[in-house]
């Protein structure tokens, strides 16, 4: 969307072209660049009956109120609620600092206050046990239980498993082997949370669910069946067969990150080698040798001794702990 005309008046007495929050979210679609837009919008979707026909200067905390009521009575977590607040925020904001009407005024002088609530219900992330795997693969959609058990084998981010594409796949000849370098940017936008390329290095297990999977798209590794690539995996369809499996408020998809990070310090892996298969090391994969990568890869494979693994669990190796 444009931005709208003002009425043609001298530029020396132009005055500040009205928009209404609608607007300004046409605005925000066709200005932003960010891989998670598509869920922005879902999130202001939701409060857009509460202020979307009012113009911005109207729009403080008195005028959001009725939306964070309506959805405490819904029994939404204050983290849902906030992430709407959050991009509400961040409009009025863009309005002052960066949009410009057609006479080069800002749309608004300042961005109002408006608090978030504090998030005292916010769901933990913890790695899921052996059993209770068992009770959720077996509940899970057959497309939905390879996505789990390649993330649960890899640690891959959620967004970053869901945009994973052949074309960043690389063969390592001296290894017999292949991996993945996921690049730090697409398009201009953010790709990896650090800003750096990703080595995803794979076990024998994630290899598997590869093989299944390679042929069901020319792009994306896990391809949507109505094309392109899911928005998320963390929906309703994995929120009932998690409930399915009595683990509904105990885990969410990020659990398979957090499981990922556990086993394989349960597996004795170091806290070194940890960070660099979580990506968490600002190292370069350029830097990476032929020796290290072979490394790496030991590393994950050591995930698929699970008979090993659930006896160090039970030695008492396995640490609670959350992973951003």
């Amino acid at each position: 969307m444009k931005h709208p005309k003002a009425s043609p008046l001298c530029p020396y007495c132009a005055k500040r072209t009205a928009l209404t929050f609608n607007q300004a979210v046409e605005i925000y679609k066709t200005t932003e660049k960010k891989k998670s837009l598509h869920c922005d919008l879902t999130d202001l979707r939701k409060v857009l009956p509460y202020i979307g026909t009012l113009e911005i200067d109207k729009i403080y905390q008195g005028t959001i109120t009725p939306y964070i009521e309506a959805e405490q009575k819904r029994g939404m977590k204050a983290t849902t609620i906030n992430r709407s607040l959050r991009i509400v925020s961040r409009i009025l904001y863009l309005c002052v600092v960066s949009w410009r009407d057609h006479h080069h005024i800002p749309y608004l002088d300042a961005a109002p206050l408006i608090k978030q609530l504090p998030e005292i219900d916010k769901q933990t992330t913890r790695p899921i046990e052996y059993q209770e795997e068992q009770r959720l693969l077996a509940a899970l959609l057959p497309h939905l239980r390879d996505f789990w058990l390649f993330a649960v084998n890899t640690g891959l981010r959620e967004q970053n498993q869901i945009r994973l594409r052949w074309e960043w796949k690389v063969e390592m000849p001296y290894l017999n082997n292949y991996a993945f370098i996921i690049p730090a940017y697409v398009n201009g936008v953010k790709n990896t949370k650090n800003g750096k390329d990703f080595l995803l290095v794979l076990n024998s297990q994630a290899k598997a669910i590869l093989e299944k999977w390679q042929d069901k798209d020319p792009i994306y590794v896990f391809p949507s069946p109505a094309g392109g690539h899911y928005s998320r995996y963390n929906n309703k369809p994995f929120r009932r067969c998690r409930e399915k499996a009595g683990l509904k408020g105990i885990i969410k998809w990020h659990s398979a990150r957090t499981t990922f990070a556990t086993r394989l310090r349960a597996a004795g892996i170091s806290k070194e080698d940890r960070a660099q298969l979580l990506g968490h090391s600002q190292s370069l994969t350029t830097e990476y040798s032929w020796a290290s990568i072979e490394h790496l890869i030991e590393c994950v494979e050591s995930l698929c001794d699970t008979t090993q693994l659930q006896i160090n669990h039970k030695m008492g190796l396995r640490s609670l702990f959350r992973l951003e």
